[in-house]
């Protein structure tokens, strides 16, 4: 083996170490539920409302550091709540460099992978009606939920009021304004079936 490339690996498993202890205390303070030490590759980037709630299966990963994906992490995982918004990672997720907000909830199922980039909203923050917006009033919000298995692509943006079944694979870059159904791969702005995912196993 390259003797760069050993010492990499050997920094980058030590920093994994020091940063998912950080981490983990650092999702305490914040008041995150945790069933158990949370791996974090950098320090993830948290915004609990005082009513909202963040809650963290087992074996969690949140990629926040630059070196955490080669498939490029410019920012840290960041996790927030509005009102009292629910955010719930059940277990073996995993996260890279991606921002979730609830105002009311969003449930990420089991096995969840989610690529850099993407954003989950389930509130529009600011209402369309400009008298309203000048207000300061807020804008509408609907439950997201990923159910199990789902992969979003790079980049991929979900928005109130979805739902995306189970297995389902969403391409990098999509757009998600409309439920999905389990077992298919979508793609486009807005996302829309292209297959099944036993017509792509049959390829």
């Amino acid at each position: 083996m390259n003797l760069f490339c050993y010492f990499f690996w050997l920094w980058k498993g030590a920093y994994t170490v020091i940063s998912s202890l950080l981490g983990t205390l650092l999702l305490k303070l914040w008041g995150v539920q945790l069933r158990t030490i949370v791996k974090c590759v950098g320090l993830p980037r948290i915004e609990r409302s005082c009513r909202g709630r963040i809650i963290l299966g087992r074996r969690v990963c949140l990629r926040s550091a630059r070196c955490s994906n080669i498939a490029g992490v410019f920012q840290p995982v960041s996790l927030g709540t509005l009102n009292d918004g629910c955010i719930e990672l059940d277990d073996y997720c995993g996260i890279s460099g991606s921002t979730l907000v609830a105002s009311k909830k969003i449930h990420i199922g089991k096995n969840v992978l989610i690529g850099v980039g993407c954003r989950i909203f389930d509130c529009d923050f600011h209402p369309t009606d400009p008298v309203a917006r000048f207000r300061g009033e807020s804008g509408k919000s609907a439950p997201v939920f990923l159910q199990d298995g789902v992969w979003l692509g790079a980049g991929v943006t979900v928005l109130k009021g979805v739902t995306i079944g189970s297995n389902t694979v969403v391409s990098a870059g999509s757009v998600v304004v409309r439920s999905l159904p389990a077992n298919v791969i979508a793609a486009g702005n807005p996302a829309k079936e292209i297959c099944k995912l036993n017509q792509q196993r049959g390829k």
